[in-house]
């Protein structure tokens, strides 16, 4: 009864995913960011705010290096507004031209690291990224939805934890390319720094 008992546990284990395995991957996260939007001649607005994240990817290994392909969408927690001036879009007369808020940021990307001896792994990423929200149309005080898109990078560590990982990551998205404008008039851009921490499966 005990080896058949051992021999159970010891197959149940086999199936539990090890945080460092080739294959797919995926993980729910919190952050923090930090973003700027700005036209082309001037004005720009700010704010600070929490998000919460998904992420999935594909991973493969060689040796102690690893390769990964990465989705990962942040969506921010309650209001995002970005104000300039202390105006907000929600104030009714943001005169822009800017977004005033931010609705979702969503990046593909590659990564690469390498497990350090004290199974710490270490990673950079870059990629494109692609941000929607509200911008104010100057001078009237409407405002109407906007898209943008550019660069993404980062860089963090991450460690087991379990059957998966836990990662911090420091992540910079430099949006200049506007997508839908919020006014034919201008094309503002986004600019963000996030602090996020990821559990992965």
């Amino acid at each position: 009864m005990t080896i058949r008992v051992n021999a159970i546990a010891v197959a149940l284990l086999l199936t539990v995913p090890a945080a460092h395995a080739d294959g797919v991957y995926y993980g729910v996260g919190f952050g923090y960011a930090d973003s700027t939007s700005e036209p082309e001649f001037g004005d720009n607005s700010s704010g600070g705010y929490p998000t919460i994240g998904a992420t999935l990817g594909y991973k493969r290994e060689q040796g102690n290096y690893f390769y990964a392909g990465e989705i990962d969408i942040d969506v921010p927690v309650g209001d995002a507004e970005l104000s300039f001036e202390d105006v907000t879009c929600d104030d009714g007369f943001a005169d822009g031209p800017y977004f005033c808020t931010h609705t979702s940021t969503v990046r593909l990307r590659s990564l690469a690291g390498v497990e350090l001896s004290n199974g710490i792994d270490v990673f950079g990423t870059i990629g494109i990224a692609f941000m929607s929200g509200e911008g104010a149309i100057e001078p009237t005080g409407e405002t109407d939805t906007g898209t943008a898109s550019g660069a993404t990078v980062g860089f963090g560590a991450q460690i087991p934890v379990g059957s998966g990982s836990m990662r911090l990551e420091l992540i910079y998205d430099n949006l200049e390319n506007t997508g839908t404008l919020p006014d034919d008039v201008y094309e503002p851009t986004f600019e963000s720094v996030s602090l996020k921490t990821t559990y992965l499966f």
